[in-house]
Parts: structure tokens; C-alpha cells; sequence
């Protein structure tokens, strides 16, 4: 479906005059004097695509305020063909307002049409029954590097509510320019790069694919939202199963269905089914599967929908939609070895752990284990360190200088006290300590117990966030009372312990959700399976480089090397990445071909990392995927 929109924006007058402003508008959207320019854009546009059957909508235009003269393209377009729809999101202005106290739509329109609502009033607009035109959002996704997140939250609400009518991704591909490299490779550079003025920066790359059309994660997460049918699970027990066909026109018969049981990784089951549906309509469906008893870390049925023959744009056997189900099933206990003895000598400043062919320092005064030996070779290129920090993605610009106002992106591990109890089988050390910055107050009071036996290190954090202000700065000339208090900066990036690895650590194997990179509101891409990838694949190069390769709902991550592994485990579910280039290095540069690779395997260990939403340009992240944990106890073993 295609809504054809006049080519009509007027951002020059909003700047000059002022946006919402009623002289900007009198200055060109209600100037008769240039009428004839608003009906020649519009005329030419009906006339050249009246025939194309696609176009439900004619659109008045973008951006351009709202006045007389769009009232007038509306009449016009509606005697020359009243067989579609028109819209114009700038009905709406004046006054932004989303929810309930949205202003009274102008009746040239016949449909409602807002940019970035925020999901709250988004419900308020499905609910609404005062107008029952259609409402439909112009723009509520912004794409723009890593994402964009909460696709799923519009859609769980567009699909609740009949007035919903669905909406425009913002957009389509990156635009940005082709370099080659001296070195001979090809990168990309944007807004400014070549000494023009004025200009957005990077603001034109704010697309699902790349400018090479490849697709970025973001596309998946898009695709797997919208795809055209619903699976929900019944019983799973027995097997038991709905499906709903969100066609319009096709029935689900024109398409080839089947169904996948993996345990532990491997597929144990599988076959075709068959299955009917008319447009709209929802069946049944009972699947004979079999399931083993126990297993080490799951068991999971998905259910598909491949094409079944091949078209221009895809091959048969494409995969149209999917739906994954955890299979209850006993989970068998981890055997370890019996606790082997070790040795462990408590220095001035380190305190070194020996057993079987491993060796542990932990540094006292950073509080950081700062060498893990394997038969005497090292596997650490660095100690490891508590992060609440990550390379900002776009999508985290208006918080940016909340948290860099008060140093989150500098901040480190300060030791107060440190303290060991050492036996035959384990060494336990304790550390007491603040994360914070120079020049501000502890953002996290945080105690660290590391258990060193022969079998690894277990690792418990719990912190403590304290009360963080924004700096509030005051005139010297002032004479008021300000009673504006600042408000608490209640959450973080992250909370994560990184882990720089050798670089030699190249090949990684995980149970979690993949394969692609996942966030807590950007994973109805993602399926849980144990994953084999390496770290090189794991960096995806958006054209700002940004925190990118996340992974949730993580049990256990082995990275190895040609000679070593090394292996996290917890039982909580934990959040990982593993790059070769350290977050400092994606955080300072602006060009991904800029980057230069770390001599390190940089692992975050991941209790949780913010969400991505879309407020490069739409509304604030929600609540619900911010860290805004005041308290935090994070548990992990690792095994060398």
C-alpha cells in the first residue's frame, strides 16, 4: 500500500519565522499568493499516479504547517478523485499536543495523522471515540543506527485498537557518501565531511539498510514485527497451537508451513504441516512433536512460514514468519570436579591464586582480577573493570549530556577496603569500593566477593546507586530564590564487568538469544538456541560507530582461542558482547572506518544495558527498558 505524498515541506520559513508560529503560517500555508504553487505540486502528483492501484492515500504534503491553502488542495483533490483518502499530518499544528487534549482536526482530512506519539498516548488515541476518522502515524520509528527498539510495543497497541491504522518507519536506507580509503577500503562519510554548510551531521543516516542496501539488524526486528500471521501458543504440552492469517487477500494455504523441535542446539524433530486460512481468520493447530525428558540447556518447537514457490524477489523456501516456544523440560544439574587444593599467598598489593594449572592475581588496590594464567600462559590483555558506560547510540543523543555532565564516562572502580579468607580449597576475597569519577559523588556503592576454587571464579556484585543530581549551576548576580530542584538521574547505560581478553579469543559459542545482535526492547528478531559465531562477526559497522552486539537472555558464553577457552556462566540470565574494539574507541570516533581494532577480545559481562528505542528524533525510551535499578546483585562463575 502506498500513500503518495505532494512534494511539499517548508522547514526554510519555520526556522525564519518560527515552528507552530501563526506569522509562519501566514507566510506561505494560508498566503493566497502562492496558492498556485501548492495546487500546481498537487495537481501534477494526482494526475500523473490517479491509475496506480496501490495508492490508498493522497497526502497534502510534509512539514509544511497547516492553512488555507492546503484546505483548498484537499477540495480539489477530493472532486478530481474521491476514491481514496487524504491525509496531512500537519492538521495538527499549532498545538503539538498527542493525547486527549489534541486540538479538533480539520474535516479536510479523513485521516488523523501525528509523528513519534508516544506509546502512553497512542493508547489514548485508540481509545478515543470522539473522532472516528482513522488514526495513523506518520513517522513513530526512527532508525537511525542501532534500531530502531519498541517496534513491538506500537504494534501490540496498533493491533489492539480498530482505529489504529498503522504507520511509516523513518526510513528506509542511509544516505551517505561512498569513500575509498587510501588503505583501498570503501567507507562512509556524512553531513559536514565535505566542507559543506549548512548541514545535519549524520542525521541522513537514519535508515534500515545500509547505503549499500545491505540490511541492518533493525530491518529483521521490523520484518519479524509486521510479518503477516500470529502464532500463539495454546498448550503447549500437547502440542496445541493458533494461527492467525493477517492477510487481506491471501490464504495461508498459498504458503508451505513446518515445524523444528532443537534441544541443546541440535534439531530432534521436524516436519511439514498443513495448514488453511482464510484472511483474518484464526485455526487450530496440534502438533505430534517429541521432547526429550532432561536436557543440559533447553529445549524449544518453532513453527514457520516458508514460500512455497519462487518469486523475483525471493527464492522458494523463503521465510516469511516464525514463532519460537520454550518446551518445559527437566534441566540437568552441571557435575563439577571435587574442589581441588590451592594455594594462595596474600601480598601487599596482589593477592595470587594458584590451583591445578590456573593462577589468579587480583589487584588490591583496583579491586580487579588483573591475570588469569592457563599453564602459564596469560589470558588477559588487561584487569578487568566494572562499566556503567557504552558507546552512545544515536538513539541515546538527548541523554547524552545528562550523563557526560556528570562524568558516567569516565568512571572507575575506587577499592576502600579489602579483605581474605583463605582454606585448603578456596581463597574468598572481598572488596568494598565506590564506581564513580573524579569530581562527583559515588554514582554506585558496590561490594565485590570473588570465590577463587580450582573449578573458576565465582563473582557476586552488589550495588548500591546512590542519589544522583545534575549539576546545578548558579549566577553570581542571581537574586531569586530558584526552587526548580534538579531531578534524581536515575539510570545508567549499563552495569556490566568487562573482561579484555587476548585477541586470540576469536571463537565464541553461547545459549542465549541470536544470531543477530539483541536488546531487551529489540529481540522479536532473535530466537534462543546455542549460537557459534566469532567475535569479528559480531561488530556490526553502523556509519557512527555505537554500542552494537548485545545479547540477552544469556545462560553461558565460551570464548576460545586456538589453545584456551574460557567460559561465563550464571543462574540468572545475563546480557554479553564480545568486539574487537574497546568501547572507549567506538565512543570517540565518528567514522566506523575510523575505528582501529584493540589488541584485546573486549567482553562485557552484562547485567543489564539500556534499551534503544527511537529518540534520536521520537519520544524518550520507556521506563521499563532503562537501568534504573537503585539496588543490584549480579552472580557469575568463570571457568578457565
Amino acid at each position: 500500500y502506498v500513500m503518495d505524498e505532494c512534494d511539499q515541506e517548508t522547514h526554510g520559513v519555520e526556522h525564519a519565522f518560527g515552528l507552530c508560529s501563526l506569522v509562519s503560517i501566514g507566510e506561505m500555508a494560508s498566503n493566497e499568493d502562492i496558492l498556485g504553487s501548492y495546487m500546481d505540486r498537487m495537481i501534477r502528483m494526482v494526475e500523473r499516479d490517479k491509475n496506480s492501484p496501490s495508492i490508498f492515500s493522497w497526502s497534502l504534503g510534509n512539514e509544511g504547517q497547516f492553512g488555507t491553502n492546503h484546505v483548498k488542495m484537499s477540495e480539489w483533490t477530493k472532486k478530481r478523485d474521491d476514491s481514496r483518502l487524504i491525509h496531512y499530518e500537519r492538521t495538527a499544528f499549532p498545538n503539538k499536543a498527542y493525547g486527549a487534549d489534541q486540538i479538533k482536526i480539520d474535516p479536510c482530512v479523513d485521516i488523523i495523522s501525528r509523528m513519534y506519539t508516544n506509546l502512553e498516548c497512542l493508547e489514548i488515541q485508540g481509545n478515543m471515540r470522539n473522532d472516528e476518522r482513522p488514526y495513523f502515524l506518520a513517522e513513530y520509528c526512527h532508525a537511525m543506527g542501532l534500531g530502531p527498539g519498541e517496534v513491538k510495543d506500537y504494534w501490540d497497541i496498533i493491533y489492539k485498537h480498530k482505529r489504529l491504522i498503522g504507520g511509516c518507519v523513518w526510513e528506509w536506507c542511509d544516505h551517505a557518501v561512498e569513500k575509498k580509503l587510501a588503505d583501498g577500503r570503501v567507507g562512509y562519510i556524512y553531513g559536514g565531511d565535505s566542507g559543506e554548510f549548512p548541514h545535519d551531521g549524520n542525521f541522513c543516516c537514519d535508515g534500515l539498510v545500509f547505503p549499500d542496501r545491505t540490511p541492518s539488524t533493525g530491518l529483521l526486528e521490523y520484518k519479524k514485527v509486521i510479518e503477516p500471521l500470529k502464532i500463539t501458543c495454546v498448550d503447549i504440552k500437547s502440542g496445541e497451537f493458533e494461527i492467525e492469517n493477517r492477510y487481506d487477500f491471501s490464504d495461508l494455504s498459498e504458503f508451505a508451513f513446518g515445524y523444528e523441535v532443537t534441544a541443546d542446539g541440535k534439531v530432534i524433530d521436524g516436519g511439514e504441516l498443513k495448514i488453511s486460512a482464510k484472511p483474518h481468520e484464526t485455526v487450530k493447530v496440534k502438533i505430534d512433536y517429541s521432547a526429550p525428558e532432561s536436557v543440559k540447556d533447553g529445549v524449544f518447537i518453532e513453527i514457520f512460514m516458508n514460500t512455497a514457490k519462487a518469486y523475483d524477489w525471493c527464492e522458494i523456501g523463503h521465510r516469511l514468519a516464525w514463532a519460537q516456544f520454550e518446551i518445559p523440560t527437566e534441566i540437568c544439574a552441571l557435575s563439577s570436579k571435587p574442589l581441588g587444593k590451592i594455594t594462595a599467598e596474600d601480598g601487599k598489593r596482589y593477592i595470587t591464586v594458584q590451583s591445578r594449572a590456573a593462577e589468579v592475581i587480583v589487584d588490591k588496590v583496583r579491586g580487579m582480577i588483573c591475570s588469569v594464567k592457563k599453564n602459564g600462559a596469560e589470558l588477559l590483555a588487561r584487569p578487568s573493570d566494572i562499566v556503567i558506560w557504552r558507546a552512545l547510540i544515536d538513539n541515546d543523543n538527548y541523554v547524552k549530556p545528562i550523563w557526560e555532565s556528570e562524568f558516567f564516562h569516565k568512571t572507575y572502580f575506587k577499592v576502600r577496603s579489602v579483605c581474605t579468607e583463605i582454606t585448603d580449597t578456596a581463597c574468598v576475597i572481598k572488596v568494598d569500593g565506590a564506581q564513580g569519577s573524579n569530581s562527583r559523588l559515588p554514582i554506585f556503592d558496590i561490594k565485590i566477593e570473588y570465590t577463587i576454587t580450582s573449578n573458576g571464579i565465582k563473582t557476586n556484585i552488589h550495588a548500591d546507586k546512590n542519589d544522583i543530581k545534575a549539576m546545578n549551576r548558579t549566577s553570581s548576580e542571581e537574586t531569586s530564590l530558584d526552587l526548580n530542584l534538579k531531578k534524581d538521574i536515575d539510570e545508567v547505560p549499563r552495569f556490566a564487568m568487562r573482561f579484555a581478553l587476548k585477541p586470540e579469543f576469536e571463537d565464541i559459542t553461547y545459549f542465549g538469544m541470536g544470531d543477530r545482535e539483541c536488546y531487551v526492547d529489540y529481540h522479536e528478531h532473535a530466537k534462543m538456541n546455542v549460537w557459534n559465531s566469532t567475535v569479528t562477526d559480531e561488530y556490526e559497522p553502523y556509519i557512527v560507530p555505537q554500542d552494537c552486539g548485545n545479547h540477552i537472555n544469556v545462560k553461558w558464553l565460551e570464548l576460545k582461542s586456538d589453545t584456551d577457552s574460557v567460559e561465563f556462566r550464571a543462574d540468572r540470565a545475563f546480557e554479553f558482547s564480545a568486539l574487537h574494539y574497546t568501547m572507549e574507541e567506538m565512543y570517540e570516533k565518528a567514522h566506523a572506518f575510523e575505528l582501529e581494532k584493540s589488541d584485546s577480545t573486549e567482553v562485557m559481562v552484562c547485567y543489564k544495558n539500556r534499551g534503544v528505542g527511537s529518540n534520536s528524533c521520537g519520544p524518550a525510551l520507556s521506563r521499563k527498558y532503562c537501568v534504573t535499578d537503585k539496588v543490584i546483585d549480579f552472580e557469575f562463575n568463570i571457568k578457565i
